[in-house]
């Protein structure tokens, strides 16, 4: 962790998440040589740990062999990645969605409990569509008193600032106006009793007791307003680069993760197919068959 290509070219939240991981690995495997370790041992570590933990677990620590290993071929320490002969089995993505009415109990819950800071982050963060890190750390000076301007703080992507939606905006001025005069760089949410940006454990904690008491499902994360969004989007008609955008996606595949086709893709596609057809009917001056729109009234 100490190489040029850990400390200058990874985004601190990945270095983050390199420590964490490469900690457990290490755990296990740190008086092991690693000319010792083979396909073999690898393969066996990882069913151990998909049977004794998780497949999400297991995912993880293999991923992070894979890096590491990859960079110790670079170094001529061993002359081939034999992580890379594990075939990994990729846990299912998640696609858990927040309804609208969900928020709104959630909203209300949270400012009964007295904690309007966290009711007010997650309007935020479910009208930007951004990671729950990248909101509960956002500073004062990325609102405008319109727009949210947001980075992801693991790849560092940037794009234009979010606008917000009407309903989210009214609650942050209004949470704003209650809160002292902050500097830029101050934190834009804290902690309602003891103030000081919220800590990702405490911040789990509070979301946990506002969902039990609110009686919405423990499957509910916070992280899954991203997948809500992006979701939503591609259900209004967004493009590819509309939702890569709004997202902060590096490539345009990467929203294929996020996005979670439902009914609402199938009735906006039919609508537009439906404009699609009217508009080529009245063009042509023709009636074939049985107008759509008969069909759809029906």
């Amino acid at each position: 962790m100490d190489s040029d290509e850990f400390n200058n070219e990874k985004k601190e939240r990945t270095r983050k998440d390199y420590r964490y991981y490469l900690g457990k690995i290490e755990a296990d495997f740190g008086d092991v040589m690693v000319r010792a370790l083979t396909p073999k041992i690898i393969k066996t570590y990882y069913r151990r740990l998909c049977h004794e933990v998780s497949l999400t677990w297991a995912s993880h620590i293999l991923a992070h062999w894979r890096g590491v290993l990859s960079w110790a071929v670079s170094e001529d320490w061993i002359p081939k990645n034999p992580a890379l002969d594990v075939k990994l089995k990729a846990p299912k993505a998640r696609d858990v969605m927040w309804t609208i009415a969900q928020r709104d109990t959630y909203v209300a819950k949270a400012l009964e409990m007295d904690k309007e800071s966290i009711s007010v982050m997650l309007l935020v963060a479910d009208s930007i569509a951004q990671s729950p890190v990248d909101v509960r750390t956002l500073r004062r000076k990325t609102y405008d008193g319109c727009t949210i301007d947001v980075a992801r703080q693991k790849t560092g992507v940037k794009d234009a600032p979010i606008v917000l939606f009407p309903e989210a905006k009214a609650a942050l001025d209004t949470y704003l106006a209650k809160q002292p005069p902050k500097l830029p760089d101050a934190p834009l949410f804290t902690h309602d009793r003891i103030g000081g940006m919220w800590k990702p454990s405490t911040l789990a904690k509070w979301h946990g007791k506002i969902r039990a008491a609110a009686g919405l499902p423990r499957e509910l994360q916070l992280q899954d307003l991203r997948t809500t969004g992006q979701t939503e989007a591609g259900a209004a008609g967004g493009t590819v680069d509309e939702i890569r955008a709004l997202a902060r996606h590096k490539t345009r595949s990467a929203g294929l993760r996020y996005v979670h086709p439902d009914s609402r893709f199938v009735d906006a596609v039919q609508a537009k197919r439906l404009a699609h057809r009217t508009e080529a009917r009245n063009e042509q001056g023709e009636n074939v068959g049985i107008p759509l729109e008969k069909k759809l009234e029906s």
